[in-house]
């Protein structure tokens, strides 16, 4: 390794490559297409209800947010 390139330089410029490498790979174009394009005038059917999870501390140090948390939750889930 060169005398200007550290162990804590080597690491950071590493991180980057791999940061770097990742982006790329996220871009992929695939050139399948999943699914089914619905025909002009007719509405889409949803197959299965969307299930959507909250988790929130009801113990410890946040349970002080807890039942804030939840209340947010259904708040959200009824005006959807």
């Amino acid at each position: 390794m060169p005398q200007w390139l550290t162990r804590h330089k080597w690491l950071w410029i590493a991180a980057a490559a791999l940061i770097v490498l990742f982006a790329f790979a996220a871009c992929d174009d695939d050139e399948e297409e999943e699914g089914v394009t619905p025909v002009e005038g007719e509405t889409p059917t949803a197959a299965e209800p969307l299930k959507i999870g909250v988790l929130v501390a009801f113990t410890g140090d946040l349970s002080d947010f807890g039942p804030e948390h939840e209340n947010a939750a259904l708040l959200a889930a009824k005006e959807i």
